[in-house]
């Protein structure tokens, strides 16, 4: 999966060995700017029996950025939800709160994030965001809420590392956001998805494949504006919200839970381990949307 000089010698063993490999693309190729192994790492990829990425959308950045890869397929990220934290609506007391988990870096938007809750909250003081997570943005992430006159309206709930915290960051959310200037499939957003959250996400990466038509509201990457106007907009309309996380519940079931990911996972290693040589049985069938 990793895109590194290891994995490079792991694709060439494999070959060298007659072992089938399936290379996972866990995002672009080659993006974001600055990867400077990439280029070299793509010269053993003609190697691998297959590419596979996490969504549509990301198979045809694959087909773009990897020409002569013809053996491309779809394997979507798998997420479980913890028993005894099924998804249901949050009790509030008027105030809406937004959440971002995710690395606090560049690249996730947290100051794209911070700055449309400063404008978001002028025009609603009852918004308010929880971010969760760490890097090297925190500290100015905090300063700037001060900054904004935001900073009794923002909670820093710090980096969850189990299950159980994960849920229960997520049960405290009316609305997930997530800015970022590049995505794969983001993680993040399966979870808010597993728990009846509504999204608001950068139109990057795989990210409109996960949220449809119906399951949140997608942005250009880096627009404060927009970002403001669409947490103002879910803010003021309960219902929206309510059919919104619904609707993300019902895309995590469909895309995204191990019913719907696992059995792809086997047909998918069956195919590549069997080397041309595996029959699908009739029940293979069409295991998962987004299969081909």
């Amino acid at each position: 999966m990793t895109p590194n000089a290891c994995a490079s010698v792991m694709i060439r063993a494999a070959d060298d060995a007659g072992i089938p490999v399936i290379y996972q693309e866990l995002g672009i190729p080659y993006h974001p700017p600055g990867f400077d192994y990439y280029e070299e790492f793509a010269s053993v990829l003609p190697l691998c029996s297959e590419i596979a990425a996490l969504s549509p959308r990301l198979i045809e950045d694959c087909r773009e950025k990897l020409p002569g890869h013809s053996s491309l397929s779809v394997l979507p990220i798998m997420s479980q939800l913890v028993d005894g934290h099924e998804t249901r609506e949050r009790n509030t007391d008027g105030r809406i709160t937004f959440g971002f988990a995710a690395r606090i870096e560049e690249l996730k938007g947290p100051i794209v994030m911070i700055e449309a809750l400063g404008l978001a909250a002028r025009q609603n003081p009852n918004i308010c965001m929880n971010m969760a997570g760490d890097g090297s943005q925190r500290q100015k992430i905090a300063a700037r809420a001060k900054g904004l006159n935001v900073a009794t309206q923002y909670r820093y709930h710090g980096v969850y590392t189990h299950p159980e915290e994960r849920a229960v960051f997520m049960q405290s959310l009316d609305v997930f956001v997530m800015p970022s200037f590049t995505e794969g499939t983001p993680n993040s957003i399966i979870e808010a998805m597993s728990h009846g959250k509504p999204i608001i996400a950068s139109e990057v990466g795989g990210v409109p494949d996960m949220i449809g038509q119906d399951a949140g509201i997608l942005v250009p990457a880096g627009d404060i504006g927009a970002l403001a106007d669409a947490m103002g907009h879910l803010s003021r309309d309960h219902e929206l919200r309510r059919s919104m996380g619904i609707a993300a519940r019902s895309r995590y079931e469909k895309f995204f839970s191990p019913a719907a990911v696992l059995p792809l996972i086997l047909q998918t290693y069956k195919r590549v381990s069997g080397n041309g040589h595996y029959i699908p049985q009739p029940t293979d069938g069409q295991l998962h949307p987004w299969a081909g």
